[in-house]
């Protein structure tokens, strides 16, 4: 069993799995195959799990990080619910990723780096949560590489 706290497999998912959690196999599936269907145009897999709030989209997102973390290399958490957030938790994953300049200053130079990580490796699970804010996030902000990204948006007005 590959473990994911260390830092060979980082794992920060900021939530214990639910042990109530049942149902939604067909969508945790499809977003299993979804994510790993490999399209040779594309570099990245995305998927948004948008609509109301209070539906479980949330519970899905750490659901599917729980069942299918030993299907990643690494499985990264960060709150999106406003850039100063985004900001902060990749400057958290440069450092769970001892990135060259994580310490800078320049939060900018950090985002660059953990972006060119992502852009350089696979094998790794970026799971957004509490999108709020299509325009901020649906541009090319978002990072781009060899792994798969899942979103677990807040409201209809996700990135779709």
């Amino acid at each position: 069993m590959r473990k994911h706290d260390d830092q060979n497999h980082p794992w920060n998912v900021p939530f214990r799995r639910n042990p109530f959690f049942t149902g939604r196999d067909d969508l945790l599936n499809y977003l299993h195959d979804q994510l790993n269907n490999n399209h040779a145009a594309a570099l990245t897999q995305s998927q948004a799990l948008t609509g109301l709030g209070g539906i479980g989209k949330t519970q899905v997102a750490i659901e599917y990080a729980y069942r299918y973390r030993e299907a990643y290399d690494v499985v990264f958490w960060v709150r999106a619910a406003s850039r100063d957030s985004l900001v902060a938790d990749f400057v958290v994953l440069a450092s769970l990723l001892s990135l060259p300049g994580r310490d800078a200053q320049d939060q900018t130079i950090v985002v660059a780096a953990v972006k060119r990580w992502l852009a350089d490796h696979q094998g790794w699970l970026l799971i957004m949560g509490y999108r709020q804010d299509r325009s901020q996030h649906c541009s090319g902000e978002d990072a781009a590489g060899r792994g798969r990204a899942a979103t677990a948006a807040t409201s209809q007005a996700a990135c779709s």
